[in-house]
Formats: C-alpha cells, structure tokens, sequence
C-alpha cells in the first residue's frame, strides 16, 4: 500500500449561489473571505471565477436568480467542512455544492491561477 506525503491533497470545486442583489464589492470581499478561510486551514487556493447572475433551476428563498461562484482549492481532511460550515451562516450564500476533483494531488504541481472577479462579457447572463 502506498502512503501519500504531507504535499498530497484533494482538489476541490465549491460552487456558491450568493444573493442576486450582492454588490461586486460584496463579491469580492466574499471571494477575499473564501480564500483566506481556504489558506488559513492548510490548502492552497487556485482561483475563484464570478460566473455573473444565472437563472436558478428552482426558486430559493423567493429568488429565482442568483450570482454563481466557482471556487477551486486543494485541501485535506476537515477543510471541506470548515467552508461548508462556513457558507451556511453567510447571510449572502443561497446554495452551495462541493465536489471532490482529484485525489493525491501534490500542491507544488497547481498552478495558481488569477481570479475571475466580474463575469466574462462573451457569457451571457440572465437579465
């Protein structure tokens, strides 16, 4: 059996749907916030992309449209739950998903990359 090193982590994807009327201040400041909570527990953050306001596929608490943010990391053990917990009580987060990309990642081999802040303009969003 192959053990990993301490290098080795999980990359990750958290997508969060914050409230259609954030500001892109209040956009920034909550991607600020996710990748310093990221760096703080022991992962490395790689970029965070503002994909812009989207129709939801349901409505959420009286809101059928939100502003959608796609968040890659690499991290390891309880750092998931610590974001996830951590999206819950943000009043601007509607909805929030987490999913495992790849296992056994070494940290060194990411690429950070820059943050997508505002939405790209060839994209189109819902009005």
């Amino acid at each position: 059996m192959s053990r990993l090193s301490n290098s080795h982590m999980t990359e990750y994807e958290t997508l969060a749907v914050l409230i259609p009327t954030a500001e892109e201040s209040q956009i920034k400041s909550f991607i600020e916030r996710s990748r310093t909570l990221i760096e703080k527990n022991g992962g490395k953050h790689i970029q965070a992309q503002n994909w812009g306001i989207k129709k939801l596929g349901w409505e959420r608490d009286g809101q059928t449209k939100g502003i959608y943010i796609q968040h890659r990391y690499l991290g390891k053990g309880g750092l998931v739950s610590e974001y996830e917990r951590t999206l819950k009580i943000d009043e601007s987060v509607m909805l929030r998903q987490t999913i495992a990309l790849r296992k056994g990642v070494v940290s060194d081999t990411v690429e950070t990359l820059n943050d997508e802040l505002k939405p790209k303009k060839d994209e189109p969003s819902a009005a």
